[in-house]
């Protein structure tokens, strides 16, 4: 059983009017259990919609959601359970943040939920440790946090609700590279702690090499690719026909195996870049 299933999918804002737009057409989408996908596109072309269709926030124009094997609207009054089931974490937010306290903010999903006086607090302590704070913040306004702790703070009050399926767009944006890697690295570890699902949405294909198993690649509202890093990257020019650069590294692989070296085209990390050169330079054979 997947964690999520579009089959058929298509969403059109403002449908029968001028300002009709298709963001999705006819998608069919696989996203499988324990593990972290990345779902990468330009700007426009359907990932937000997605994942807001994921979480139950949009209703397919046509086709249908499958989540856990079941279909989520099946029965439209039973929507809530599938936001609970799959959290979304919106782009940039902090600006969400609205309660007098970091420890109130992180409670409130889990309170919604009905949870006890207890479960909520072993929650939030849980939530607050898997985005790398201490519990010296929870009694804090989270407006007299940094930046980087308010996307901390924001994304804690998700995965406080224990969510199976944890969808976050563009969870590093904004950020400088250290708090990038910082907030990258603390949700590939809830993931692996957890054994969740996690799909992340990114611009940046080095983010998407460095933290997912697999790759969805959208353009003018479709799926182009899905498969492995190594997969995906390989397809160097569908990627840059959608507008969309690979890694460094893998350019740098695929430009010298232009100029006739015997490297794999496929490396999109700098660590299997660095063995691939050094087996190169060595006269190792290719395996």
């Amino acid at each position: 059983m997947n964690a999520a299933e579009l089959k058929g999918v298509s969403y059109v804002y403002s449908k029968n009017t001028p300002f009709m737009k298709v963001a999705v057409d006819n998608i069919d989408i696989t996203f499988e259990k324990n593990m972290i996908t990345g779902l990468i596109g330009h700007t426009g072309s359907g990932k937000s919609t997605v994942a807001q269709m994921l979480n139950g926030l949009l209703r397919p124009s046509e086709g249908d959601v499958v989540i856990h094997g079941r279909s989520m609207w099946e029965d439209p009054k039973k929507i809530k359970e599938f936001r609970y089931i799959t959290g979304l974490v919106f782009q940039y937010p902090e600006y969400q943040l609205f309660e007098e306290t970091v420890y109130k903010d992180i409670a409130f999903g889990p309170k919604n939920m009905g949870l006890s006086d207890e479960e909520i607090d072993a929650r939030v302590r849980e939530a607050v440790r898997f985005v790398g704070l201490s519990d010296d913040v929870l009694e804090k306004s989270p407006f007299d946090l940094s930046g980087g702790q308010k996307r901390r703070v924001a994304i804690a009050g998700v995965m406080a609700m224990r969510p199976q399926n944890l969808v976050l767009d563009e969870p590093a944006a904004g950020l400088d590279p250290r708090g990038r890697d910082e907030i990258l690295s603390k949700i590939h570890d809830y993931q692996k702690e957890t054994g969740s699902t996690v799909i992340m949405i990114s611009h940046s294909m080095e983010d998407m090499a460095l933290y997912c198993e697999k790759l969805v690649v959208m353009s003018h509202s479709k799926p182009i690719l899905a498969g492995t890093c190594a997969e995906v990257f390989s397809c160097a020019d569908e990627l840059e026909e959608a507008g969309l650069a690979i890694p460094q590294v893998t350019k740098l692989m695929t430009e010298l195996s232009r100029m006739g070296y015997d490297v794999n085209t496929s490396v999109y990390t700098v660590e299997d870049a660095k063995r691939e050169l050094m087996r190169v330079l060595g006269g190792e054979k290719k395996c």
